[in-house]
């Protein structure tokens, strides 16, 4: 009843009301601040900081390592970053600019990104313009590996997604062909199909081809004595995709 009588007292409803409490201020209160996103400069610096550190004897070692050549890495701007114990492999939109970077660790063999970026494509320093024909395969060492071999390619993050992106990249390289590389997994030739159809709205002519069993992947195939013969072979044998446009008229 007192509880009662106090909170009648307190709103003013019965007897002499009580002095009401004003609300505590708060105390210690915290204003918490976004943490800004890396710019694309942020990447472009940290990717040119880390290639800088990889001295000529690291890349031989990290070439024989992954069993491919160290010239091959160089032109994909590997790096070293000492702080997360891995080497980088910088991704780039379709204007070449750095937007990610991929990292590896060379004792668990763990793969994982810089945080703050995004997928994007592995681009080989000094790739030409308007190439017969432009491969395009999954994952940074996939790349490097076809590089070995002379041919032009690029490469994707994942098997899937970035499509429009490698779309406007193959637009800045003008192939006259393009040959995309499948993993022989379902999800390898299912990113592969999808990627196919968006690249004949840029590319007159697009192939899918798929290593030979057993090999998994394209640079399993290269480090098992597959060469840019067996390559170019399996190519000529794939059917060339192209866009046909209906020009008759029905009524």
């Amino acid at each position: 009843m007192a509880a009662c009588r106090w909170l009648a007292e307190w709103h003013g409803l019965a007897g002499k009301p009580s002095k009401r409490l004003e609300p505590r201020p708060v105390v210690g209160s915290i204003r918490l601040d976004r943490v800004p996103s890396p710019t694309p400069d942020a990447f472009n610096e940290l990717a040119t900081r880390c290639h800088s550190k990889m001295k000529p004897a690291w890349f031989v070692r990290l070439a024989d390592r992954l069993n491919l050549p160290a010239e091959t890495l160089a032109q994909l701007r590997v790096g070293w970053y000492a702080e997360k114990n891995a080497t980088t492999w910088p991704m780039v939109d379709a204007k070449g600019l750095v937007i990610g970077i991929r990292l590896r660790c060379l004792e668990t063999n763990r793969k994982w990104s810089v945080r703050g970026g995004r997928a994007g494509l592995f681009v080989p320093v000094g790739l030409p313009k308007c190439p017969d024909r432009l491969f395009v395969c999954e994952g940074p060492t996939d790349t490097a590996a076809v590089l070995s071999m002379g041919l032009p390619v690029i490469g994707r993050a994942s098997c899937t997604g970035s499509v429009v992106m490698e779309c406007e990249t193959v637009r800045r390289f003008k192939p006259c062909e393009c040959v995309v590389i499948a993993d022989r997994d379902d999800a390898g030739r299912r990113g592969a199909e999808s990627l196919a159809v968006g690249l004949l709205t840029c590319c007159r002519s697009v192939r899918v081809i798929v290593p030979p069993e057993p090999w998994g992947d394209v640079r399993e195939w290269i480090a098992r004595g597959g060469t840019a013969t067996d390559i170019t072979a399996a190519v000529e044998t794939a059917k060339p995709r192209c866009l046909t446009i209906n020009s008759g008229v029905t009524s």
